[in-house]
């Protein structure tokens, strides 16, 4: 009897969809401007200033309410329900004009209400009248849902966003929250590392980042350790505060790390800000030290790896989109067998053509190193292979020395040779394929020749000895290790 009463917090915690519902005046203001049919009104409305009254009205209340609290008064119980019956009421009359939005017909029976049901209408801008209308809140996080649109489309649908073409809720949550921002505003969210590396994120890079404005960013692999245990995703914080006159980007790299380093992970954190805004090539590098940024200096003077490529030649170099500490490339098929011995072809197999032989030979060693691994890292996703950092890895065949070009062909023959010296042969039961053997390669065990790739790379590109040093050993400590254990499992 003698403990304080913790307040109420009922109008402190509001529960509803996000991304349905009238989040500002502008919304609103938009909505009373059309007909039903969407088309432009020129009468007078004046249903959004009815609206911002009321708007005003429970703001008023919600200030007496607080002051009952703190006085605890006799007065709260009341003031607390005359917030509730105007909070209510206007949401009613909210939640009726945007299912009319929708093609709703209220007066059919059940419509409205499985709307309702459906799409949990939360209205912005009355649940937090004063807030929104003072320009909007000081600081918004948050761990959006990573769902992607085409599988809650059937239960609700949005309007009206910008970021509508990366079919991904998150993106929407993360443009509705710079909607209700402050102009000097904070904003944090943790999201799949697609927002800085894949291109179908583009359209909301370039909405979160056309603000004047100053962003950090860290990106998290799965493996051996992840952010949230249990949940096999790739993950970037994204930091932002908006009303910077000189815009900036705070870049960092993508961090591999264990478990014994969670307590440690955010205190060794390190930015690196790219102030020349030329190697971004549409997406956001994960780099953090002025090392690799002269290093991507010096790479973007030399012609890319797409400008030697064919469309079909005799020429090739075989991948596939799989990886895990080492991106492997090769120049023949890996043996894929059945359980009666008969060869086949493995069908995930990727191929790049090459205009003559000492071309794919090059290209061969160049994929093969810690160089492009370290590219791959720095402009991917790191979930799969794709062509778009194949082709864009800067390469400069074409001004090569005679010597690096004869010693590379010669190191990409001999790296080829150790991967099938040191490959495995692992036999698995697949339920569509039955018993197959499969041809498993170790590429750590060759990574002294890989080295020595890179070593010839670095005169080719013009690397410093710690440049070099930095790129022979970047993530060397899980790419080397042999049974890394993970949160959960090994």
């Amino acid at each position: 009897s003698k403990i304080e009463p913790l307040p109420d917090i009922d109008f402190n915690i509001r529960a509803g969809n996000t991304l349905v519902g009238f989040a500002t005046e502008a919304e609103m203001k938009a909505f009373f401007d059309k007909d039903s049919d969407g088309n432009a009104l020129f009468q007078f409305d004046t249903r959004l200033d009815e609206i911002k009254e009321s708007g005003e009205d429970i703001a008023a209340c919600f200030n007496l309410f607080r002051e009952a609290q703190l006085s605890n008064s006799g007065s709260l119980t009341k003031a607390k329900k005359s917030l509730s019956d105007k909070l209510n009421t206007l949401n009613t009359q909210l939640n009726q004009f945007l299912a009319e939005d929708y093609g709703i017909n209220c007066k059919k029976k059940g419509a409205y209400e499985n709307f309702l049901e459906s799409h949990q209408p939360f209205h912005w801008f009355i649940e937090f009248y004063s807030i929104i209308k003072s320009g909007g809140f000081d600081t918004i996080i948050g761990n959006p849902p990573y769902v992607e649109y085409s599988k809650v489309k059937k239960e609700y649908q949005i309007k009206g966003y910008e970021t509508i073409t990366c079919g991904d809720l998150y993106a929407f949550v993360m443009e509705r929250a710079l909607l209700l921002n402050a102009r000097d505003m904070f904003i944090g969210m943790i999201v799949p590392v697609s927002i800085v590396s894949t291109d179908g994120f583009y359209h909301l890079r370039n909405f979160m980042l056309n603000q004047s404005c100053e962003t950090w960013n860290s990106s998290y692999a799965e493996r051996p350790s992840k952010l949230f245990t249990g949940v096999e995703k790739r993950l970037t914080i994204w930091l932002q505060q908006n009303g910077n006159n000189s815009p900036l980007m705070h870049l960092s790299k993508y961090h591999r790390w264990g478990a014994d380093e969670r307590n440690f992970l955010f205190n060794t954190l390190s930015y690196s800000t790219d102030e020349k805004k030329d190697i971004s090539c549409d997406i956001i590098p994960k780099f953090s030290s002025n090392i690799e940024l002269n290093i991507l200096y010096n790479f973007f003077s030399l012609s890319p790896l797409s400008t030697g490529l064919m469309k079909s030649s005799n020429h090739k170099v075989i991948y596939t989109r799989k990886l895990r500490y080492f991106i492997q490339f090769l120049d023949f098929i890996p043996s894929l067998t059945d359980a009666d011995g008969n060869v086949l072809k493995p069908t995930e197999l990727k191929y790049l053509y090459f205009v003559n032989k000492d071309d794919d030979r090059i290209a061969l060693a160049a994929l093969n190193s810690s160089t492009f691994f370290w590219f791959f890292c720095i402009y991917s996703d790191v979930r799969n292979v794709n062509k778009r950092e194949i082709l864009r890895f800067p390469i400069g065949i074409r001004n090569m020395s005679p010597h690096i070009s004869k010693k590379l062909m010669q190191l990409g023959q001999k790296l080829m040779h150790n991967f099938n010296q040191n490959a495995v042969y692992i036999t698995n039961n697949y339920k569509s394929h039955g018993k197959l053997t499969i041809q498993s390669f170790q590429p750590r065990l060759s990574k002294p020749i890989i080295d020595e790739i890179d070593k010839v790379l670095a005169k080719h590109y013009g690397f410093t000895e710690e440049e070099l040093d930095y790129i022979i050993n970047y993530d060397i400590k899980y790419r080397m290790g042999k049974d890394l254990l993970v949160e959960g499992g090994s």
